[in-house]
C-alpha cells in the first residue's frame, strides 16, 4: 500500500530517513524550515548543506509550510531537534488529521525535554499536547 508521508525536519537524518521512504514507494514530503533548502531540494533533488552527495527519489517533494505539509498525511515522523520539537508540534495540533488521530505520529527524535513537569523522554512530553489515539 502507497503511504503519504510528512518528514517533519530536512536534516542529515530526517533526508537520509525520507529517502529511504521514497525508494520503498511512498510519496514523502519533507518540510524545510528554510524557504531556500526547499527550492533546492525541489529543483535539484539534492540537500546540499546536510546530504551534498545524495540525490533524492523524484517522490520526495519538500514544503516550508508546516500546516500544508502535515495536512492529510497517513504518517508523520518528527526528526527535528527535540529542543523545538514541542514548538513545532504545537504548530499542527489543529489540523484535522492530527486533531482526530488519523495520522500515525512516529518520533526519531532522541533526547529529553523540559516540562513543566519536571524533564521528560519526548515521548513523554507529547503525550502531554498530542490528542489520545
Amino acid at each position: 500500500m502507497k503511504a503519504n508521508v510528512v518528514m517533519l525536519g530536512a536534516g542529515a537524518w530526517g533526508t537520509a530517513i525520507a529517502k529511504s521512504i521514497a525508494e520503498n514507494g511512498h510519496d514523502v514530503t519533507l518540510w524545510c524550515r528554510r524557504v531556500e533548502q526547499a527550492q533546492e531540494i525541489n529543483k535539484t533533488r539534492i540537500n546540499t548543506k546536510y546530504l551534498p552527495d545524495v540525490v533524492l527519489p523524484a517522490n520526495v517533494h519538500a514544503d516550508t509550510n508546516i500546516v500544508q505539509a502535515v495536512d492529510g498525511k497517513d504518517f508523520l515522523i518528527i526528526a527535528i531537534p527535540s529542543l523545538f520539537v514541542i514548538e513545532t508540534v504545537q504548530k499542527i495540533l489543529d489540523i484535522p488529521s492530527i486533531k482526530n488521530g488519523k495520522t500515525v505520529i512516529g518520533i526519531i527524535t532522541k533526547g529529553f525535554l523540559p516540562t513543566k513537569n519536571g524533564i521528560k523522554l519526548i515521548t513523554e512530553a507529547l503525550q502531554e499536547i498530542l490528542p489520545p489515539c
